[in-house]
Parts: structure tokens; C-alpha cells; sequence
């Protein structure tokens, strides 16, 4: 049961208003661009924050570290000169 029945043309095929392709494009079209923006987003955690700060800490005092080396120590290295 149809309240409120919908403008049709004579072809059977649904009328659109003006506003709905606006609403269609803007509000999906946000969805993906959140969503896109999402992966490029550089998420830093507190632990990796403190994990990068410690190891610039200590490559600017000399000191080794006992364990292997995280793939962005050259950032921190070439950083603390």
C-alpha cells in the first residue's frame, strides 16, 4: 500500500526530483572519500610514538641496541644528526 503514490512519466519509469542526484553523489561520494582518505591516514599509535623516540634518544647518545632494528631506524638515524 502505496500513502503517498510517486510521480511516474508515461513510459512506467520513476520520475527523479532535482535534489536526488545531489543527495546520491554527495552523501556515497563522501563514504568513499572518508574511506579513501582513511588508508592514507598516518596512524601512530602512543607505543610507536614512544618506540621511534627511544630510538632516537639513543642513537643520538651512541648507544647499540640489542635487537634487530625496525625497518624506518634510517629515518631516526639520518633525524638525530
Amino acid at each position: 500500500m502505496i500513502l503517498i503514490p510517486e510521480a511516474r512519466n508515461p513510459k512506467g519509469k520513476r520520475d527523479k526530483y532535482w535534489w536526488e542526484n545531489l543527495w546520491y553523489y554527495g552523501y556515497y561520494g563522501s563514504f568513499v572519500a572518508f574511506i579513501i582518505a582513511s588508508f592514507y591516514d598516518p596512524r601512530e599509535t602512543p607505543t610507536q610514538a614512544a618506540k621511534l623516540e627511544a630510538h632516537k634518544r639513543l642513537a643520538e647518545r651512541g648507544e647499540t641496541f640489542g635487537w634487530p632494528l625496525p625497518p624506518d631506524y634510517a629515518l631516526v638515524k639520518s633525524e638525530a644528526k
